[in-house]
Order: C-alpha cells, then sequence, then structure tokens
C-alpha cells in the first residue's frame, strides 16, 4: 500500500485525558515525556541489517543525533515520504540487541534512511503498559484519523488496533505536515522501548496521586491551655454526597423556569431537594446511570418532552465546597436572616441607642471550606448599625441651610446620598443609591406589570400601609446589577425608584464615628468577649436545629453539624525581650508609646533638611511644632541638624486643593535636598489628603506627614503628639525603632 498522508490534527479532549492518565502513570515507572512543538527533528539510531525487504521507499530522513534525546528515539525527521505498510513479525529476522518480537510486546516498525537501505527493528522487551489502556489508546489514536496523526512536522504516525494480531495491513507512515502537534510515539511508546522496566505496585486503573502524610509541626515552649476554634464540624454521610447529572430534553426548551416545572412534576423520582440551572442537576443520592422520563410539555399539551438523565460523578469534598456555602446561605433565609453585604443579621433582636438614633443589628459571618480535619464551618458574630434617621431628615437639613441656592442644593444632596446604602424597613431589603431624580415625587405616577398606572404615594398605601407625608420630595434612583425581567425575547433592566422617607440609611457618618462616647457605647454591643462569641455561636447552631425547613435541608443532603466550635491544645508563649537599642531593653508588657518615645531609639536617622507647608493662619503652630519637634528628636536619639524651612500657601480658602497643590510642586522643584516634607492642613478634606499624598507618592517622591491644624492645637498633649510623629517620621526615612530576637527563646 503507498499513499500521502497530510494532517493538522491537535489533541482530541480524548487523547488529553489519555495523556494525562499516561502521566500520572509515568511517574510511577520513572519514563520520560516529550513534547513537540513546531518543526521537530529526532535523533536517530545506527541503521542494522536485517533480511526483511520492501517495495516501497520511504523518503529522505535527517537523522542528525541530539543530546536530549533518548538513544532508542525513532528517526523520525523532515522530509517527504509516501505510506509504508506495517511488517509481521513472521517476515523479520533481525539481530537487534534491543529485543525479540513476542504477541505480548507492543508492534515494531521498520523504518528505512533512504530506498533500499537497512532497515532498524524498534521493540520493546517488556511489556510497560496494561492491556486496557494499550487499547483505549490505541482505539483513540486510530479512529482520530490514522494517517493524519500529527507529531509536528514530519511524518505521521498510524498505530496497528491489534497489538498481537499479524495483520499490519492498517497501519502506516508517510507524508504529513502540521505545527504544535504531538509525537505520539514519543509520548505514549518510546518510553517504553528497550527498558525492561518493573511493574508499579498501583494499576492502570488507579490514576491518583498517592497523598503525602501530613506535616505535623509542633511547638515545645510555652504553657499548655486548652482553647476553642469557631470552627464547627460538618460530617457527611457515607452513603450521601453530591451527585451530579446533566439533563437534556427532546424537543429543546429555551426557557430554564419550564425546565424546571417539569422536573418539579417527577419530585416521586428525583426527590424534593435538588439543585437544577437549566442543564447540570445535583442530587444527594444516585439514580441510575442513565434515567429516562416522559412529561407533558406546558406549553403544548398534545406534544411530549422525553427528559434524558444521565450520570456524571459523585463529587469530591473538595468540588462541594462551594456548593455547601451556597445551602449554608439558603439555610439563613429559612433562619429569617436579613442579608446585607453578603452577610446575614437578625433584624428581629435589635439593640437600640435612642439617644444618638442608631440601632444595632446582631448576626453571623459563615463560611464552609475543607480543612485538616475534614468540612468545617467557620462560624462568627458580626453587627450592623443603622440609623433611625431618614434621607428625609437629611434632605430637609439641608434644605433649610441651601433654601436660597436651589442649585446648591441639588448638588449637595446628590453628593451625599449617592453611594449611600439604604434600608427600606417595609420589605427589609437594601438598596444602593445610583441617582436622584429631581424630576419625580411620590405623585409620580409608573405603570404596575398589569399595564395599569398608579402614583408612588398610592402604592404604597395599598401594599404597605404607608403614608407619605412630603409630597414633594424628589425620589432616590436604584440600578440593579443583575435584575433582568424577561418579556417575551426581549430584556428590560428596571430601574427602582425610592422615596426619601421610607429610607433609612446605614452605617456610622463622619461626624459620629469622631464623637468618643458613641463609639463606647456602640461597642458594648460590637466588641464581643471570646465567652459570648462562643454562647452566640452556640445559639446559631440551635437556631438551626430548632427550625425545621434549616434542618431539613441539612438531613436531604447527608449533613450533621456538631454541637460547638472543636476543642484544641494552644500554646501560651512568653513575651519576648524588645531591645530598644543598644544599652536598653524590656522583657515582658511594654508600653510602646511612653519607653519608645523616651529612649534612644535602634536607628536613629539624622535629618539635614526638611520643610513644613502651612497657610498663613496657621504659621504660629508650625513654629511650635517645629520646637517640640526638636526637643523630641533629642529624647529618641535623632540628630536634628537645622530647623524647618516653613513655606506659607497662600490664595483663597476654597481652593485649598489648587493652592496646597501649586505650592508644594513650586517648592519641591526648587529644593532638592530635601529629605521629608511635613503639611499641616486646616480642615480635614478628604480631597486635600488625596492631592498631598499623589504629589509625595507619585509626581515629586519624597516622604511626607501630613497634620490637621486643630491636632497641634491641643497644648496638654502637643508633647505626647509630636513624639509620636517624630517616630513616624524616623520610620518613614528607613530607621528602625525596636526589634526582637529571632528566634524568640
Amino acid at each position: 500500500m503507498t499513499g500521502r498522508g497530510r494532517g493538522r490534527t491537535l489533541l482530541s479532549p480524548e487523547l488529553e485525558s489519555v495523556y494525562a492518565e499516561y502521566l500520572k502513570q509515568c511517574s510511577q515507572y520513572g519514563g520520560t515525556t516529550e513534547s513537540s512543538s513546531g518543526s521537530q527533528e529526532t535523533g536517530g539510531i545506527e541503521s542494522r541489517p536485517s533480511t526483511s525487504s520492501s517495495s516501497s521507499a520511504v523518503g529522505v530522513a535527517d537523522s542528525s543525533p541530539k543530546s536530549n534525546v533518548s538513544p532508542h528515539a525513532l528517526p523520525l525527521a523532515r522530509g517527504r515520504g509516501r505510506a509504508r505498510q506495517w511488517t509481521s513479525q513472521q517476515s523479520i529476522e533481525t539481530n537487534s540487541p534491543i529485543g525479540i518480537l513476542s504477541p505480548s510486546t507492543l508492534p515494531s516498525v521498520i523504518v528505512g534512511a533512504e530506498s533500499n537501505q537497512p532497515t532498524e527493528i524498534l521493540q520493546e522487551s517488556q511489556t510497560l503498559f496494561d492491556a486496557d489502556f494499550v487499547t483505549k489508546f490505541r482505539s483513540l489514536t486510530t479512529n482520530s484519523g490514522g494517517v493524519g496523526n500529527t507529531y509536528g512536522r514530519g511524518r505521521n504516525i498510524s498505530i496497528p488496533p491489534n497489538p498481537s494480531s499479524s495483520d499490519t495491513s492498517e497501519g502506516s507512515f508517510g507524508r504529513g505536515r502540521g505545527r504544535g502537534g504531538v509525537d505520539f510515539w514519543k509520548k505514549f511508546i518510546e518510553p517504553g522501548i528497550g527498558q525492561p522496566l518493573a511493574k508499579p505496585q498501583v494499576g492502570v486503573e488507579d490514576f491518583s496521586v498517592l497523598e503525602q502524610e501530613v506535616v505535623v509541626r509542633k511547638g515545645e515552649n510555652g504553657k499548655l491551655i486548652p482553647v476553642v476554634a469557631n470552627f464547627i464540624r460538618l460530617s457527611v454521610a457515607k452513603e450521601s454526597g453530591l451527585f451530579e447529572y446533566h439533563v437534556d430534553f427532546e424537543p429543546l426548551l429555551e426557557s430554564v423556569r419550564t425546565r424546571r416545572y417539569i422536573l418539579r412534576n417527577h419530585e416521586a423520582v428525583l426527590g424534593k431537594i435538588r439543585t437544577f440551572d437549566g442543564a447540570k442537576l445535583y442530587l444527594p443520592f444516585k439514580l441510575q446511570d442513565l434515567t429516562v422520563l416522559n412529561s407533558p410539555n406546558p406549553n403544548d399539551p398534545e406534544q411530549s418532552v422525553r427528559i434524558t438523565i444521565r450520570f456524571i460523578k459523585k463529587n469530591q469534598m473538595g468540588e462541594c465546597v462551594h456548593f455547601y456555602n451556597v445551602l449554608l446561605r439558603r439555610i439563613m433565609e429559612k433562619l429569617g436572616l436579613q442579608e446585607v453585604n453578603r452577610n446575614f443579621y437578625d433584624y428581629r433582636t435589635i439593640y437600640r441607642l435612642p439617644q444618638y438614633k442608631i440601632e444595632i443589628w446582631p448576626g453571623y459571618v459563615t463560611a464552609v471550606d475543607e480543612v485538616e480535619g475534614g468540612l468545617m464551618l467557620c462560624c462568627d458574630v458580626s453587627h450592623r448599625v443603622l440609623r433611625t434617621a431618614t434621607l428625609l431628615d437629611a434632605f430637609n437639613d439641608m434644605r433649610s441651610s441651601f433654601d436660597s441656592n436651589p442649585s446648591r442644593l441639588k448638588q449637595e444632596y446628590t453628593n451625599y446620598v449617592v453611594s449611600q446604602i439604604v434600608l427600606t424597613r417595609y420589605n427589609n431589603r437594601n438598596y444602593r443609591v445610583d441617582d436622584v431624580a429631581w424630576d419625580l415625587t411620590p405623585k409620580s405616577t409608573f405603570e404596575l406589570s398589569n399595564g395599569e398606572k398608579i402614583s408612588y404615594m398610592n402604592y404604597y398605601k395599598q401594599q404597605y400601609d404607608i403614608t407619605i407625608t412630603d409630597l414633594e420630595q424628589p425620589l432616590l434612583v436604584h440600578r440593579p446589577k443583575q435584575n433582568k425581567i424577561e418579556r417575551g425575547r426581549h430584556k428590560v433592566l428596571e430601574l427602582v425608584c425610592l422615596i426619601p422617607e421610607c429610607s433609612f440609611m446605614t452605617g456610622l457618618t463622619t461626624e459620629l464615628a469622631k464623637d468618643h462616647k458613641i463609639m463606647k457605647d456602640v461597642a458594648e454591643y460590637t466588641r464581643v468577649p471570646p465567652n459570648r462569641r462562643r454562647l452566640a455561636v452556640k445559639e446559631y447552631i440551635n437556631k438551626i436545629r430548632d427550625n425545621d425547613e434549616a434542618s431539613e435541608i441539612l438531613n436531604a443532603w447527608g449533613l450533621s453539624i456538631e454541637d460547638g466550635g472543636i476543642e484544641l491544645s494552644g500554646r501560651c508563649i512568653a513575651p519576648p525581650t524588645i531591645i530598644l537599642n543598644e544599652n536598653k531593653s524590656i522583657k515582658g508588657q511594654i508600653d510602646f508609646g511612653n519607653d519608645s518615645a523616651n529612649n534612644p531609639c535602634l536607628e536613629p536617622i539624622p535629618i539635614n533638611d526638611w520643610a513644613i507647608f502651612c497657610n498663613s493662619i496657621d504659621k504660629p503652630r508650625a513654629d511650635t511644632f517645629v520646637q517640640t519637634y526638636r526637643h523630641a528628636c533629642r529624647k529618641i536619639g535623632i540628630e536634628l541638624k537645622t530647623d524647618a524651612n516653613v513655606c506659607i500657601v497662600y490664595g483663597e480658602r476654597h481652593r485649598l486643593v489648587e493652592n496646597f497643590s501649586q505650592t508644594l510642586i513650586k517648592h519641591l522643584n526648587i529644593m532638592k535636598h530635601l529629605q521629608f516634607v511635613v503639611v499641616i492642613v486646616p480642615a480635614e478634606i478628604t480631597e486635600l489628603y488625596a492631592a498631598i499624598k499623589r504629589i509625595c507618592c507619585i509626581d515629586r517622591p519624597i516622604p511626607s506627614q501630613v497634620i490637621l491644624s486643630k491636632t497641634l492645637g491641643n497644648e496638654r498633649q502637643l508633647r505626647i503628639i509630636v513624639a509620636k510623629i517624630a517616630l513616624q517620621i524616623n520610620c518613614k526615612l528607613g530607621g528602625g525603632l525596636w526589634t526582637i530576637r529571632i528566634p524568640l527563646v
């Protein structure tokens, strides 16, 4: 048989899976593999004479040896060649030292260097792979195109379908061109040629890599103490698990809702507990490998829908983690908890602080993951701070301030509410405010799903029995990210309009966060000690067990939750020795604010040139800061060789950002040898701070320290404040304050 081959075939998905199995098996044998990419030339072997002859030429081969190729590599090379039949073992006599053909070995190939030249027999002396693996690979390579299989740029190889058969009419190799393919012979056959390797202990059917023994590292120092972690063990029943199926519908149904409706009619087979996304079906139990069901088409009762459910696999524990997290969120909803920013809170158990118009919602943050001890649920308490004030209250406050300037009122109110997260108590849902609809009021109308038009005030009265008092307030706009509703074949993105009077603000404002008295009262509820955290976790477990729907979900998927957190053994390590400098070290508890500020630091950086930027009003405070800073540097061992260059920032007050930016850039371009700069700002303005840091970190890189003017106005605490600033500046310049010995013992 003669012929010409031409192929561009890459690895098919089936060959990819077989090749992955091959790599795992080769790792057991110690074999090597090589891949081909683009043009390929492999090293050849010495030709030996043979009594076998052939009537068809092979072509010209360039078989220059290469050092990184096995000496028994098949001499495949660039060039042209006609197809050549495989030579049966009965027609071969050879004195090749590689081995003798036998029915149990893989087939041999005769390759000629050129026409009428001696040939060489390549064979293996012992079967390297199990027969099932060889048969699987052989069927895939043969069915994928025979002569069209490509291994770079050169000849193409086709392997006979039966390794023990003497019929070689189906085997041939000829010319073929292709780039980026794989040399199947070198990938799968060549590593075993002439290398009688030992059989592995693990069979070919078991391709899983043996797990290495877990390395346990335990210390010996310190005192052992019993501790309880906030990890709760989740147990999975042996007969249960996450079984994955693929579902096909014939005829094809486009709507996922219709598919779910049809499956709901077969609860006798599929059960009540399942997860279906339109194609993949997950069940807590195993069906047959192939299950066929029939159901009437809800869109056409005269038509029958054939449902084919094919078993895919039983997912491993690591593949189920995401599903168990989704399952846990479903349990949270059954417990009646409200989701806020991916955490869940109990709006029925609220701590109220009426004097501050604040409410605190307790809740939980949870995550399921697979760890060394198995499947664990990490659970901790969380709190959400809400305000009883509405956005209408904020609008009324601003309206009283900017009543004479409507445009300024719109700008200030829009900047205030945009990006706010608000809570609507009538449905306990959270919305992000994206805009303000100044042209809409509660008297405006919108269209219901049935086509009827209704005003917002009447809608809230009918649906929630809420009477809107201010009929002139502008509405808030929320743009859902993925809230798309199908209307026929069209998908319409709906905008949600909210009433400010019914929208409650969440979180704390900057003014509230700065009030230490308010934060202290809030911390009594939010800073939970360990004992109360442990009780809260137990309470969460009891809620799941006492709720019938939540317990049913866990039991249906074969999950059970333990009574509390896992108990461990901890170690209480003695505090390390803090080395402040060469002459002083402190062992045990240390007051960093006092000890560091009153002792020479470990690595002081001398200061040669620095500058202060402030406006003319803060010039006296800048002078006071220079004197106090010199005293603080003397105590911590920093040599201050010169006083600061005080640069005054001029300009109008409402243009602070522009004024400070221009002055900074101007003086930094002139004073090239400054080590750092101190900027005293008159007010806490986010844009001003960002502009200063952008200049000092990106435009003109230099260490910088920004200080609020009123901070330097506190005369009683000024020395302590400046001492801490001196420590910060020393660190920014690359100095060190203290160190410890490593290891700690």
